[in-house]
């Protein structure tokens, strides 16, 4: 995987225009490239991005740990609300990079485990982008490698909305031609992610994602 409030700490570099849904401070976005190639799926696919009601805060400490399987992210009643809320946004954060992964390999805009893990713009936004691929008729292959970390919780003692910033390593992820080869040559690399999760009826999904230009990060 088009409501723009201020969002997260400024980047090295400026993100990516993705008209009608992407803005970031003061500064000007640059435009996306109108043909792909060897990069993140994600970022050709998207021709409009949005961080739907991120809120411009100071960074909280990383969560004690990340989930690293994919599957549905749901607040329970843990003794510390806000350490079991940082899990449950890095688990939705991940399931939604699976889910796009896995409906990119077929350019499938109605993939079930989307809905799963993204909904309001940034679900809006994923299909879009899976719709444009399959009317150019290409497909996603590899993957995202992902550095998540949570940067904000709103509100601190039992959050439900939460910020979270990646340095994702876009190399192995690369666009195809349905029946043939990649679209063209031009490597993927380290890309700034901004995401915002929220908590909707017990449920932790992705609301906004923001992807910013290869180089705009560099990796661990």
């Amino acid at each position: 995987m088009p409501s723009v409030t201020t969002c997260l700490q400024p980047t090295p570099r400026r993100a990516a225009h993705l008209p009608g849904w992407l803005r970031t401070g003061q500064t000007r976005p640059e435009p996306v490239p109108r043909r792909g190639g060897r990069v993140w799926p994600l970022v050709l696919l998207l021709s409009a991005l949005a961080i739907a009601g991120c809120q411009h805060a100071a960074p909280a400490p990383p969560p004690p740990s990340a989930t690293t399987s994919a599957k549905p992210a749901t607040t329970t009643a843990a003794a510390n609300p806000a350490i079991a809320a940082r899990d449950a946004a890095i688990t939705a954060y991940r399931g939604m990079w699976a889910a796009y992964e896995k409906a990119s390999a077929t350019a499938n805009p109605d993939e079930p485990s989307l809905a799963t893990y993204a909904t309001g713009d940034a679900l809006s936004v994923l299909q879009n982008a899976l719709r444009q691929m399959r009317a150019k008729d290409q497909v996603g292959r590899g993957t995202v490698i992902l550095h998540p970390t949570v940067v904000a919780v709103t509100p601190a003692d039992v959050p439900s909305e939460i910020s979270i910033s990646d340095c994702a390593d876009t190399t192995a992820s690369v666009l195809y031609h349905r029946n043939g080869g990649p679209v063209n040559d031009t490597p993927g690399g380290w890309r700034k992610v901004n995401a915002t999760v929220t908590a909707t009826e017990g449920t932790w999904k992705v609301s906004g994602v923001g992807v910013f230009a290869v180089g705009s990060c560099t990796g661990p």
